[in-house]
């Protein structure tokens, strides 16, 4: 397989396991829009915005590719087998932020930004922040 095709492949795989689990949420017939999934994750912020929104710029300063509320809700979603909790108290989507954070970090999926390390995660939901 030629190389830009695998980089097809697996940017789409990306996008169809986001949608499935966002599908899989809300029943396919009522998925919210990235929108309005991306209000609900970055409610982790509540009473930082500001910091969150400062990072998450320094990080699109760097990862321009990914300044759109569709890309980062479909790469923040697309590697967790279970699906935000979208609806839920602010607590339980900071409770699977953690989790997928702790995960980035035993998989090595980690940034640096201004010498922080900081998981993919935790970087992608301040660049939400930044842009939604």
């Amino acid at each position: 397989m030629k190389r830009s095709t695998r980089r097809i492949f697996i940017a789409t795989s990306g996008a169809v396991l986001a949608a499935f689990s966002r599908g899989s949420l809300h029943g396919f017939g009522n998925l919210p829009s990235d929108r309005e999934l991306a209000a609900d994750l970055v409610r982790i912020f509540d009473g930082h915005q500001s910091s969150a929104q400062a990072v998450g710029r320094e990080y699109l300063r760097h990862m321009p590719t990914e300044a759109s509320v569709t890309r980062l809700v479909c790469l923040i979603c697309a590697e967790d087998s279970q699906p935000p909790p979208i609806g839920r108290n602010c607590q339980a989507i900071r409770d699977w932020a953690c989790t997928k954070s702790r995960d980035d970090f035993r998989s090595g999926r980690v940034v640096e930004i201004q010498g922080w390390i900081l998981s993919a995660t935790e970087a992608r939901l301040c660049a939400l922040a930044a842009i939604s």
